[in-house]
């Protein structure tokens, strides 16, 4: 297992990906090499995606995705972990991220490592769903 930089010509497997689990394009802005794209892979394959910034004491998470035939089986966890724990490394006091509101799975994923609600956005992507914002002290 390997986590590491997103390579510039791996961009269309990982929006192929990201597709297939979320049901929508991303744009380039989750590419970034400001939002500090990571990828999880096991064995040669990329099964796994999160895109976040920090800035002095502050992060947020912008997305976090694991392949569909991979989740469930706690990759999910294993890339929010690294994360938190690259976070602390350098410093950063908070994270946060915002989470649609009919995503129980990541919301009990992000409940379990300690996030917890502190805002709601109606109606706030596309598909209409609720947006919960969620932080974390680290």
């Amino acid at each position: 297992m390997t986590f590491r930089p997103l390579n510039p010509n791996e961009k269309e497997i990982v929006k192929s990906f990201l597709r297939d689990v979320f049901e929508r394009d991303f744009d380039d802005s989750f590419f970034s090499e400001n939002n500090n794209p990571t990828v999880l892979e096991i064995n040669g394959e990329i099964i796994g995606f999160l895109s976040y910034f920090y800035i002095l004491d502050e992060a947020e998470l912008f997305l976090i995705a694991v392949k569909k035939e991979f989740q469930g089986l706690g990759y999910g966890k294993i890339l929010l972990e690294y994360l938190l724990n690259k976070l602390k490394e350098n410093n950063v006091k908070v994270c946060y991220l915002e989470v649609s509101s009919k995503n129980s799975r990541a919301i009990n994923l992000y409940k379990k490592l300690g996030f917890y609600e502190y805002g709601y956005r109606e109606k706030y992507y596309s598909s209409s769903d609720d947006a919960i914002l969620m932080k974390k002290e680290l």
